[in-house]
This record gives C-alpha cells, sequence and structure tokens, in this order.
C-alpha cells in the first residue's frame, strides 16, 4: 500500500485573511471557493491547501506559538531577510527570529492571519 500527499487543511477565524495572505503574500494560485461551508481551495508548488472558515459550534484551542497536531506551514524562500520583511508588511508578527541552523539552513518563524503559524526556511 502506497500513501501520497493529496492536502494540508487550515481551520482559521478569518477566512478572508487567511485567503487574501495565502494568494497575495504567499503567490499561491486560489483554485475554488465553496462559499456553502465557507472553504476555499488553493495551490502551491503541487501541493493544495484548503481553508476553512471556523464554525460557530466548533470548539478550538486558541492559537499559540506551538500546537500539537499540524504545527505550522513551512515555505522555501531564496531570500529569507527579504520574505521576513515581506511578511511583516503584510502583517505576521515575527515569533522566533532568523536561526542558522546549520551552515546550509535558517529558518524563521511568523504568525500570520487567524493564527497560522509559518516557518520560512532558506536552504542552499
Amino acid at each position: 500500500m502506497k500513501f501520497s500527499f493529496d492536502h494540508v487543511h487550515v481551520v482559521c477565524a478569518e477566512l478572508e485573511a487567511t485567503g487574501r495572505f495565502l494568494s497575495e503574500t504567499i503567490g499561491a494560485t486560489e483554485i475554488r471557493r465553496n462559499e456553502a461551508i465557507r472553504n476555499w481551495e488553493f495551490e502551491l508548488d503541487g501541493v493544495r491547501i484548503f481553508v476553512r472558515e471556523r464554525r460557530e459550534d466548533e470548539p478550538l484551542a486558541d492559537a499559540v506559538i506551538r500546537r500539537e497536531g499540524v504545527d505550522h506551514l513551512g515555505f522555501r524562500v531564496e531570500d529569507i531577510d527579504a520574505a521576513i520583511v515581506r511578511l511583516t508588511v503584510a502583517g505576521c508578527v515575527v515569533t522566533q527570529p532568523k536561526v542558522q541552523v546549520r551552515a546550509n539552513l535558517a529558518t524563521a518563524f511568523l504568525m500570520g492571519p487567524g493564527g497560522m503559524l509559518v516557518e520560512l526556511l532558506q536552504r542552499g
């Protein structure tokens, strides 16, 4: 039996802000919107990202820096310093400044709209 990756599903309180962030700031392509269930679909480098608005009766933990389960979305970038500037201008808050993990890897974490934790990785 072979498993293959299909998608990541993000539940958020601010669907419009999260959707704008993914399309305008990150560069994901919007594929479709299902307004009946408030679920939008994006694609980035062959990976599908579903974003659904939190339902009123849906109990969810408050956004925190780290969490159990799916913790964050990681995006590879060519220039991490420029990416940090771009995301902070777009309203993200740096939660962990750039760290040179090893000679060929730098990372940083930012909190995006609706509590979406984003990791930036510069490899090479």
